[in-house]
Parts: C-alpha cells; structure tokens; sequence
C-alpha cells in the first residue's frame, strides 16, 4: 500500500505556493502477525507490550546516555513505531546487531527475583526473534 502525503507551504516573503510529494510505503503489520515464537503464538498487542517492557527495564537499569544503551532505545522505540504506524528513521544493521547484544546484557543481568528473571529472558527471547523475521 503506498501513501501519497502532499504537503503545502505558503512562503508569505515570495507570496508563493509550494508544494512537495512524499511518496512513502506503509509496512502492514497484519502481514507480519502474529508469529510463531517458540510454540508461542505473539500478536501484535504482545510485541508492543514486550518492548515496551525492554525500553522500561534499559531505562531502569542500564545508563540511557552511554552510546550503546541510547542506541538499542533508538531501535526498541523505532520498532515499537512501526507496529503503531508511524515511520520513522530506520536503524542500520550495525544498530540492530547492537540492539541484539543489549539484549544478551539483559539476559545475563543479575536478577534476584526469579520470576523477573524469567519474564527477560522471554522477553528477549521474543525481541530477537522479532528482529531477526522482521527488521534484519
């Protein structure tokens, strides 16, 4: 499906009317779910809620200013647009991959709660497998 966005500008200086196309296409995320992860079938609704919760728990426990963490929000929030609609600017593979790692830093943080624990992992189980069918 593609979207043609017109946009007018009245430039009052030159007393001008401009206008430009955008020509842009839309991915439809009916398409892409729901998808089979693990057994688990994952809608959309639930990948919005999952990397919501990655973005929270980055921002929770995880320096948001250091280029790394600031880049996989970057990719978590770019994503998480897309399943809204919106588009954005899309993340390079080298940004992804890096989204991937923090993923792993998640995996691998020290949680004493072990239910917490086990929600990230299936969170991040989850993310990745969205990134890699769907952003890669």
């Amino acid at each position: 499906m593609k979207l043609i966005l017109i946009l007018w500008k009245y430039n009052l200086e030159m007393s001008n009317l401009t206008y430009a196309i955008i020509e842009k296409t839309e991915v439809n995320m009916n398409k892409i779910f729901p998808i089979n992860i693990s057994g688990q079938i994952i809608t959309i609704e639930k990948a919005i809620a999952t990397f919501s919760d990655i973005i929270a728990f980055v921002n929770e426990h995880f320096n948001a200013t250091i280029k790394r963490y600031k880049v996989a929000l970057f990719v978590y929030k770019s994503i998480l647009n897309s399943f809204k609609g919106i588009q954005d600017r899309k993340p390079s593979k080298e940004d992804y991959k890096l989204a991937v790692d923090v993923l792993e830093e998640i995996l691998n943080y020290n949680e004493s709660d072990e239910q917490r624990k086990f929600q990230n992992k299936r969170n991040c189980e989850i993310c990745k497998e969205v990134i890699e069918k769907c952003y890669k």
